[in-house]
């Protein structure tokens, strides 16, 4: 087991670790450090875009000391976030800066800023005690946190801005030396345009397929590179036969990685087309998860869920498909709120119907749009009635996703009709999709099993395959597709939970870049149905309520946890297309 653990290698990055010296007060393109400090803690790259870090860094600042904007733009975020000040100021090129922990604040949201301008005083609390006489200054480039001090030069030679995983011949095209603004706008931070090479670019009319081998993966990255060789070392650690399929896949593998990551459009939509590719990539996603399980920050002595501790807040719970609920405020699904603290009066129960009461189990099956924009009125009335009360939200299943979509589409923290968001907890939701949705839209699809899959459909268990809901929920469904298009609001906490075992919702489908991704082993009959009132998996809601790192978890369920969501998603995902492909081959006609 230490030689799989020991896979992992660090990123690659052009700064050295940053000492604790003073701040410039700005460099020749105009940036300039938000205060004069030196730097208390460097910027701590996540092992993962998911894992734990320092995701700024730390600046000296006496109490009362200005804080001012590190480049003009506009403000996109300008108050309290859990009992502590946070300014976000959105720049040209994309690049978001955030100062934290402010006394108090000279901006709003919608103001124009100078480079310079001030944006509060230094010196507000802390509830962690973990940021006492220091200004916390991040900065993101879309949903990736890179090094502040990466805007600035050191006198001598420009410091290269690029994201953290990638060094700058991994780019597939020259990383920019120009001034910091300049090279902020050429950054390439999305895809690659069509002729840039690389995986799918310039495909013409690009399938299903190469999207799923290609979306969410860096081949080039070296990150990638070390998930396929944890990959391997799981393999190869499952006795014999591993051994000798580990042995044989890594040559094959490694070579259709290298036609990923810089192969042409033509070369990566022919290997698409073969097993191979699903291989790999099922590979490098179980390195991918070990290999951050390996680089986890974790508690060891995690308090139970025993009805002591929490938030303090109200809450708001969201219940999933098939739920139902019989009169306003009525409990929709088993998530024990006594368990995690709250009181009988904090607790309130999200409604799928119009008029925010009763609801039927087929009032889940529409729209999830919708949903999230009823979620978005019942809020309002919440905030109505108990005014400035912050509300941690916390979802089961499908409920999850209409979490995300209402955070994304529909909630505005500058807006005061709305009650300040506490921490967000999904359970068993499928982020990414549910292969089991996949399979039902396939089969639906062709004409020689959408007529079985009609009639049998009111007996099968579960939401009918035609549902709204259930399409917007395939892993490749358009409704998905354009949720993921606007960010999740600045400083709002999201953790997401899954159990080991869910067959509905396999817990590699339950990830939200930048969020905070925990697997339990959950006790039950079946995991998806037992996880709201889990004991393992309420200790990791507690946790996330007082903003605690999750509990620890063995080495054991590390493993679990990489390997079988992976084996999960990809039987599930593919039964539609091999059933169809069967009573294809036995020449039966649509």
């Amino acid at each position: 087991m230490a030689r799989i653990v020991g896979l992992g290698v660090a990123a690659a990055t052009t700064v050295g670790p940053v000492t604790a010296t003073p701040a410039r007060a700005a460099d020749d393109a105009g940036w300039r450090m938000p205060v004069p400090g030196a730097v208390a803690r460097p910027f701590d790259a996540s092992a993962s875009d998911y894992g734990p870090g320092h995701r700024g860094v730390d600046l000296v600042a006496d109490p009362g000391v200005a804080v001012v904007a590190a480049g003009p733009g506009t403000v996109t975020f300008a108050g309290p976030v859990a009992g502590a000040l946070h300014v976000v100021v959105l720049h040209r090129g994309g690049v978001r800066t955030s100062y934290s922990f402010l006394l108090d604040l000279a901006v709003a949201a919608g103001d124009v800023v100078a480079g310079g301008s001030v944006v509060g005083r230094a010196g507000g609390p802390d509830p962690d005690g973990d940021h006492v006489g220091v200004v916390h200054f991040g900065v993101r480039l879309g949903e990736r946190y890179v090094d502040p001090l990466r805007l600035f030069g050191d006198g001598t030679a420009r410091v290269r801005l690029i994201p953290l995983d990638r060094a700058p011949h991994e780019r597939g095209r020259p990383v920019p030396t120009a001034g910091a603004t300049g090279l902020l706008e050429g950054l390439p931070v999305g895809p690659p345009p069509p002729g840039a090479g690389g995986c799918g670019a310039g495909v013409p009319a690009i399938d299903a397929l190469v999207r799923a081998v290609c979306a969410g993966i860096d081949w080039a990255s070296a990150r990638t590179g070390d998930a396929l060789r944890a990959g391997l070392g799981l393999l190869a650690d499952a006795g014999r036969a591993g051994r000798t399929l580990a042995r044989s896949l890594a040559p094959v593998l490694t070579d259709a990685r290298a036609v990923l990551a810089r192969g042409s459009a033509a070369a990566v939509a022919a290997l698409a087309d073969q097993p191979v590719a699903r291989v790999l990539r099922d590979l490098v996603e179980v390195g991918e998860r070990f290999l951050d399980w390996t680089r986890r920050e974790c508690d060891p002595a995690a308090a139970p869920a025993d009805g002591t501790g929490g938030s303090g807040h109200l809450v708001m719970a969201v219940a999933g498909i098939e739920s139902r609920a019989e009169g306003p405020g009525r409990r929709s699904f088993g998530l024990d709120v006594r368990a995690l603290g709250y009181h009988a009066d904090e607790v309130h129960w999200f409604s799928y119907a119009a008029d925010g009461g009763a609801y039927v189990a087929d009032d889940t099956h529409d729209d999830l749009r919708v949903a999230a924009r009823r979620l978005a009125a019942q809020l309002r009335a919440l905030d109505a009635a108990e005014p400035g009360r912050e509300v941690d939200l916390i979802a089961h299943s499908q409920g999850g996703v209409v979490v995300e979509q209402f955070l994304r589409h529909e909630y505005d923290a500058s807006d005061p009709t709305f009650p300040p968001i506490g921490t967000v907890v999904t359970l068993a939701s499928p982020h990414r999709g549910a292969p089991l949705a996949t399979t039902a839209r396939t089969l639906r699809r062709d004409r020689r099993t959408g007529p079985v899959l009609d009639r049998i459909a009111p007996v099968l268990p579960g939401p009918p395959a035609d549902a709204r809901s259930v399409a917007q929920l395939a892993e490749d469904s358009r409704f998905l597709e354009r949720m993921r298009r606007s960010p999740l609001p600045e400083h709002v906490e999201v953790t997401t939970v899954g159990g080991t075992d869910d067959v509905v919702v396999p817990a590699d489908r339950i990830r939200i870049p930048g969020a905070t991704e925990v697997v339990v082993a959950v006790d039950g009959l079946t995991d998806h149905g037992a996880i709201p009132r889990d004991p393992r998996a309420l200790q990791v809601v507690r946790s996330a309520l007082e903003q605690r790192p999750p509990p620890c978890t063995s080495v054991l369920e590390g493993l679990r946890g990489a390997v079988t969501p992976v084996v999960l998603s990809r039987v599930e995902g593919d039964l539609g297309e091999h059933l169809t492909g069967f009573l294809a081959a036995r020449g039966v006609r649509p």
